[in-house]
């Protein structure tokens, strides 16, 4: 089977990561490898055991236009996918474009929501969620919920977990805090350390 993965193409997908979305799809692409031949769509700087397909980003032009350029750098993947015509494709970008040229080309498609619903992917995914080509997963059962109302299938759950044989767990406990991922005031880390 062939299958593609698209990553959100801010970051590479590369350890280590930026955070839970980049440890999510690179967690990914090493369970599709075991059952599938993977082509993931990432930024230029991604390092990956697959093959890699990207396209040019310039990251001070990103920087100052992000929607423009990472309009393009969808186009060309949607692009380059239809040509291919991968079995399936597992979108995990945040952008509306791979889940609207899937809808219109019946390319088969899972996408995994990994944020609240916003007005630039709310529409897209009512809207698409009416293809049988086009499934959704979110990644907690509070964005499940969350999404619910915007589309017209079941959205299962995928979990953002982390691979525990990574990890050396100790429990002794100290007197620091630690995270993974981006801190964003929508993560609520502030309240958490607070209490």
């Amino acid at each position: 089977m062939k299958l593609a993965i698209i990553a959100h193409p801010r970051f590479p997908i590369k350890s280590p990561y930026a955070g839970g979305l980049e440890a999510f799809t690179g967690a990914l692409v090493e369970y599709y490898q075991s059952v599938s031949e993977v082509t993931l769509y990432a930024h230029p700087d991604s390092e990956v055991n697959c093959n890699l397909k990207s396209f040019q980003i310039d990251n001070s032009q990103y920087q100052q236009y992000p929607d423009i350029v990472e309009n393009d750098f969808m186009l060309k993947v949607m692009a380059d996918i239809t040509k291919e015509q991968f079995d399936v494709v597992h979108n995990n970008s945040l952008n509306p474009i791979p889940i609207l040229w899937a809808s219109k080309h019946n390319i088969p498609m899972l996408t995994t929501l990994h944020t609240p619903p916003y007005s630039k992917l709310k529409a897209v995914v009512g809207l698409a969620s009416y293809s049988p080509f086009i499934h959704f997963t979110a990644v907690s059962h509070s964005l499940a919920e969350a999404w619910k109302p915007f589309i017209n299938d079941k959205v299962e759950v995928t979990y953002n977990g982390i691979d525990l044989k990574r990890w050396q767990v100790t429990k002794n406990p100290q007197d620091y805090v630690f995270t993974y991922g981006r801190i964003l005031p929508s993560k609520g880390i502030d309240i958490t350390i607070s209490t």
